[in-house]
């Protein structure tokens, strides 16, 4: 009894070109003294493949683009020589192996070695081009775990074999790229699966005997049966019969396989017996064939078919598509065309440095609040400016590291890699830069390409006789609350002055990208007490509008969600009947950092690692992998768990907070709530406002992607009462630490009190 999965030579050669490409975008090679790998690429050469014991060889081509050093230093804010070629050829050696039903496709040489540079690091970068498990498909098709395995060449095929039995050979036919095969006595085994578990039932001493009997190429298996016949007493007698077993595609929508069963019978109690006492063993043994008890469906008085779903096979990244079933004298293959995944882009690095500016005083509203009014001061002081450069990465693939080539190490300590956005940021306190006389050099290294970056020397602070900068620029964002008699509650999270403080337009980016895009999002939960019962509250953003009704004890529950950002349109609370709303307002307040944007598969979560640090979990066949955060935010794969934290409390506020300021970090928690059974049409989920799992308000995600606010009262009851327009999605919350994910990407944030 064997499986086999068999793919053409020429295909898997295409695979394993895209599989490795895809690694060395994200390639990091360790600097020597004599250079950098600037970028390496697949060369234009065929893949070679050959047999190596029980495994099977892929020799993928590589270009290594390699540049000096004095060639990076002479080529300031310039590609240097070496990256655009000529390339040093050289090859990875991947090998092709199964253990158990397991299969892995693994760098496990670079040849020959690059001059000065280290081999093992080029195998690393490569590391496991793709994997695949079998184990599915074993168990789909009711085959027992097939342990020894091998993978072998021949004929142009790549045959992955679980309990060989003879030589390999090729089992593909013409159309198709790829396929899995199972042998005669694996199709039995498999036909055997599809007997009703109630014939054993009804006939005593049942024995089944299969039989492989291909129909040219359709695959066919006849499943002879027999035993004792239900009889009344005092009858007996025997009965025999059998199973015609056809095997094909199910049509669309829903593509499996279909097994069409046509089924004989003959009852043997011996001439003397009455013929109704064999029509009631007939209709016993008929009624456990009777294909509506077991899933099937009925195509004639003995015939049915059963649909079952095929194992989705997924390698390096392409789809392996069934499109036939089709049958030789040694077995079956259901197979067809492989998908290939997209190119990879072979985009180089392009860096753009920008130098270093004035110096620069930001203030928030919201921190000056605490010890005082919350203006600026009128005079800025040294101690409170700095200068900024920044060298933004277009194609850089992956970060892999910074060296301040000048005017010196310690000048690292006031840079920011690259995190959300592809940009390296050096912000150096003004009384600091006034010791730096040289350009501040880097050299930046990334997946793909090395490039020295110069920003100039920081310009020089102007201080006038009584020690104020005089020449800053000052930035204040007044991020308070404002009470207005006429308008209500305004956020300015811009400028004041700023156009569209009222019912500015709805503009919807979505969900992941609001929560990327900006450095955090301000997220508040606002309590109106003391309304007229009925009436209504409007929120309005640049990106949200919300609309509630007081309930009947007049108190109106709204989230309000508030990108931070400099230039930002003011955003506005207001009762509709334009009464006044000082002293009717409570506002918690929660910030959401934006920390990295990553891509998640479906069912990723996160938790913390045993340092507090987020770690995201995402669960793959018969295991865990385990994630973390690096520092320039990125993932990176940690280690893995067989599927067979600490809480930070929050911090109460200083004193002299003024009244409309935020209150201290609602507790958090590692999800939703749940809102339990209520009647609401159309209604797809539920989700809680992000930082408040436990607040008696949450969203109503509808099918027709309207969003509703729901208000749950102190017993329990949930109304709907009122709007939300604008992006909005499930936080979950781990001590710290929140994720939120739509559509394979993911943003992890840092919960801090703001």
């Amino acid at each position: 009894m064997a499986l086999e999965l068999q793919i053409r030579s020429s295909v898997l050669a295409e695979l394993a070109v895209s599989s490795v490409q895809e690694q060395l975008l994200v390639a990091c090679f360790p600097p020597t003294p004599l250079g950098f790998v600037d970028h390496v690429d697949v060369g234009a050469a065929p893949v070679g493949l050959e047999p190596a014991g029980e495994a099977v060889r892929l020799r993928v081509p590589l270009d290594v683009f390699v540049v000096s050093r004095t060639d990076v230093l002479a080529a300031p804010n310039a590609v240097p020589a070496g990256a655009s070629g000529p390339a040093h050829a050289a090859g990875a050696v991947l090998e092709l192996k199964a253990a158990g039903h397991l299969v892995t496709m693994t760098c496990v040489a670079v040849e020959p070695d690059v001059p000065g540079f280290d081999q093992a690091a080029m195998v690393a970068s490569v590391g496991a081009a793709t994997t695949l498990d079998l184990g599915p498909a074993l168990e789909r098709f009711g085959l027992p775990d097939l342990a020894l395995a091998t993978v072998e060449l021949v004929d142009g095929v790549v045959a992955i074999r679980l309990g060989p039995d003879g030589p390999a050979a090729g089992h593909l036919f013409p159309g198709q790229d790829w396929g899995l095969y199972l042998d005669g006595a694996a199709v039995e085994q498999l036909a055997l699966s599809k007997v009703p578990s109630d014939l054993s039932a009804k006939i005593d001493g049942l024995r089944v005997s299969p039989h492989w009997r291909p129909d040219g190429t359709t695959p066919h298996v006849d499943v002879d049966y027999s035993g004792q016949a239900p009889a009344p007493d005092p009858f007996a007698g025997d009965v025999d019969g059998t199973l015609s077993c056809d095997f094909s595609l199910s049509p669309p929508p829903v593509l499996g396989l279909r097994t069409s069963v046509t089924w004989s019978l003959h009852v043997d109690l011996g001439t003397l017996v009455p013929a109704f006492v064999d029509d009631i063993v007939a209709s016993v043994i008929a009624g456990s064939l009777d294909p509506t008890t077991f899933g099937g469906s009925s195509t004639g008085a003995r015939s049915f078919t059963l649909d079952t779903g095929l194992p989705g096979v997924s390698f390096g990244g392409a789809r392996l598509r069934y499109d036939s079933v089709l049958a030789a004298p040694e077995g079956m293959t259901l197979g067809g065309a492989v998908l290939l995944p997209l190119a990879p882009d072979r985009a180089t690095l392009r860096a753009t440095a920008r130098p270093f500016g004035l110096p620069v005083r930001t203030t928030f509203c919201r921190e000056l609040a605490k010890s005082g009014s919350g203006d600026p001061s009128q005079v800025v002081l040294l101690s409170e400016v700095s200068t900024t450069g920044s060298v933004w990465l277009d194609d850089l693939g992956r970060w892999c590291g910074v060296e301040v080539v000048s005017p010196g190490s310690w000048v690292e300590t006031f840079l920011r890699p690259p995190a959300t956005f592809p940009e390296v940021v050096i912000t150096i306190p003004s009384k600091v830069a006034l010791g730096i006389h040289d350009p501040v050099r880097l050299i930046v290294r990334t997946a793909r390409g090395v490039r020295l970056l110069d920003l100039g020397v920081p310009p020089r602070v102007a201080v006038d006789a009584e020690g104020h900068v005089t020449n800053a620029v000052v930035n204040h964002i007044p991020n308070c609350l404002v009470v207005n008699v006429e308008h209500g509650l305004t956020w300015y999270l811009g400028h004041p002055d700023d156009p569209g403080s009222l019912n500015p337009p709805p503009e919807h980016p979505d969900w992941v990208t609001l929560m990327t895009s900006h450095p955090g999002v301000d997220v508040q939960l606002v309590t109106l007490g003391d309304l007229e019962p009925g009436e209504l509250v409007r929120f309005s953003s640049v990106d949200h509008t919300v609309e509630v009704s007081a309930d009947r004890f007049g108190r109106a529950l709204l989230p309000v969600l508030l990108p931070v950002q400099a230039h930002q349109p003011s955003s506005s609370l207001v009762r509709l009947n334009r009464a006044r709303i000082a002293g009717h307002v409570d506002v918690e307040s929660v910030l959401l950092e934006a920390v990295s944007s990553v891509p998640a598969p479906l069912g990723a979560r996160l938790r913390t690692d045993d340092r507090g640090g987020p770690l995201l979990v995402v669960e793959q066949p018969g295991h865990l992998e385990l994630h973390t955060v690096d520092e320039v935010g990125a993932t990176v794969l940690v280690g893995r768990e067989s599927t067979g934290g600490r809480r930070d409390e929050p911090q109460p506020l200083g004193d002299g907070e003024v009244e409309l300021n935020p209150q201290p970090l609602p507790p958090v928690d590692d999800g939703p709530r749940s809102w339990g059974r209520f009647d609401l049409p159309g209604l797809v989920g539920v989700t809680t406002v992000p930082g408040f799992p436990d607040a008696p308000v949450a969203l109503a995600l509808l099918e027709d992607g309207s969003t509703l606010v729901l208000d749950r009262d102190d017993r329990g009851q949930v109304r709907v009462a009122g709007t939300f327009e604008g992006p909005i999605g499930t936080v979950v919350v781990q001590g710290p630490w929140a994720f939120t994910s739509v559509d394979g990407r993911a943003a992890i944030l840092r919960l801090r009190r703001v």
